[in-house]
């Protein structure tokens, strides 16, 4: 299990690198990933159903959307030549959600 977090971690940092619209946009890194990851695997994204992606999914044969994030969220706490142009101002709002969050559990 650890070396498919670092491998996982690593592939995340190296396409943080490698392009900065990735750095702000989940969606478009998380694309990218997945898309690479079916390339790898042999499997053509443009011929697979929705249907049979989101079977690969469930079945955990493909990198968890939600784990691409969190190694994303990782990556840029620890290089800090990762993060993009949001980081900052999401950090700097962070006080006030967490807050916000508390209050609604009080």
């Amino acid at each position: 299990m650890a070396k498919k977090i670092n491998i996982t971690y690593d592939k995340v940092k190296e396409y943080l690198e490698m392009n900065s619209k990735y750095r702000d946009d989940d969606g478009l890194l998380q694309a990218r990933y997945l898309f690479d990851e079916l390339k790898n695997k042999g499997i053509n994204a443009d011929e697979i159903t929705g249907t049979h992606l989101l079977t690969m999914l469930k079945d955990k044969k493909i990198t968890n959307p939600d784990a691409i994030s969190r190694y994303r969220r990782a990556v840029q706490e620890n290089h800090e030549h990762t993060r993009g142009l949001k980081y900052n101002k999401r950090h700097k709002h962070q006080p006030v959600v967490v807050a916000e969050i508390n209050s609604c559990h009080s």
